[in-house]
């Protein structure tokens, strides 16, 4: 028996070309019938590996199915989410432009704010100013009482001056303790309307208006008992430098003082003169630390433009107050000047402390001590 197998092809790479087979070798027979059922077995295998090949086939079909239906649904909301995108861009520049226009408004507001404290800094200043007025004024009414028992006139004057002053001060702190009511309220609502800061506005100039009003009527007052101080101290200079070794010999009160264009620089309250010496002696009802600083000013004036009394003398100088701020003595002792003051009714000068030196201005440009 003759057989031939040519060209066949099995799974697992196996391959028989031309095998003849021969009745006369039976070993080599059963070699071939071996083959021939390894080769079944590898076909049956190869079947199974194309049937789970075709199955895995249909799974990968279907997966690329809903592939590409999960594409088309990914490009759909791409799509929205683009669409998203620009109606989000649209709405950033609104709310950018919403934002420039609160800024805005905002630095308005703050600038707004800020003149508001600037006036309310300002009113309070001069309510401080006002109240520190008026004590000062009380204090100088007191001692005018005693004053003004040398001038009948006067004390008529005075005393109606006074009450006014009184009713004109109970007026203001009236105005003020309102005002001040009215701030403490502008202060938690200055943000909320402009209506409400231009109302505060125009009460505080209200009460600007009056006091300013009172501060001509004190400046009044304060003229009257300027001179009646001046005329108390120049009365008892003379006895007050008894102990001191300058002798002046002559007095005289509102000396002018002119510059080289004959422009009026002011006047020296009391002037104590000799031949070698002068005195200038500033006189305040109540003198506070502003006035020394305008004397010392005034007298480097007298040493630049010395009145016809004053030239070629020595000039030392002194302040004669009713009464002074704080520690002002203790200033002017330190500024070289001397210091007179009235005591139970008499005029009194203030012991120096030690190792005083009167300050001494001369028409050389400098100042020296002696």
């Amino acid at each position: 028996m003759l057989a031939a197998v040519k060209n066949q092809s099995f799974s697992k790479g196996k391959k028989m070309d031309n095998i003849v087979m021969q009745d006369a070798n039976p070993a080599t027979s059963q070699e071939i019938w071996a083959i021939l059922r390894e080769n079944t077995r590898g076909m049956a295998e190869f079947k199974e590996g194309m049937t789970e090949f075709r199955e895995s086939l249909t799974e990968i079909r279907e997966g690329m199915t809903e592939f590409r239906v999960g594409m088309t649904e990914f490009r759909e909301s791409l799509t929205e989410v683009r669409e998203g995108m620009t109606e989000f861009r649209e709405s950033l520049a609104e709310v950018r432009e919403m934002q420039k226009e609160t800024d805005r408004r905002m630095e308005e507001t703050d600038r707004r704010m800020e003149e508001t404290s600037r006036k309310m800094e300002e009113n309070a200043r001069q309510q401080k100013e006002t109240a520190r007025q008026m004590e000062e004024t009380d204090r100088r009414m007191k001692e005018t009482e005693r004053l003004m028992e040398e001038n009948a006139r006067q004390q008529r004057e005075t005393a109606r001056q006074m009450e006014e002053t009184d009713r004109r001060m109970e007026e203001t702190e009236r105005l003020m303790e309102e005002n001040a009511r009215q701030q403490k309220e502008t202060d938690r609502r200055m943000k909320e309307t402009d209506r409400r800061m231009k109302e505060t506005d125009r009460r505080m100039e209200r009460t600007d208006k009056k006091i300013e009003k009172l501060t001509e009527d004190i400046g009044g007052l304060r003229n009257s008992i300027g001179y009646l101080v001046e005329s108390f101290f120049n009365a008892r200079m003379w006895e007050l430098l008894k102990d001191y070794p300058y002798g002046f010999k002559r007095s005289y009160r509102r000396v002018k003082i002119y510059d080289n264009d004959d422009k009026d620089l002011g006047d020296i309250d009391i002037l104590l003169s000799n031949s070698e010496w002068v005195m200038v002696i500033e006189v305040k009802s109540f003198a506070m630390e502003k006035d020394l600083k305008k004397h010392l000013d005034q007298l480097e004036l007298i040493r630049r433009y010395p009145p016809a009394e004053v030239k070629g003398k020595k000039i030392i100088s002194g302040f004669a107050a009713v009464s002074y701020d704080n520690d002002l003595c203790q200033d002017i002792h330190a500024a070289g000047l001397f210091v007179f003051t009235i005591n139970n009714d008499l005029g009194k000068l203030l012991p120096p402390p030690e190792g005083f030196k009167a300050a001494v201005w001369d028409s050389r440009d400098n100042k020296e001590d002696k």
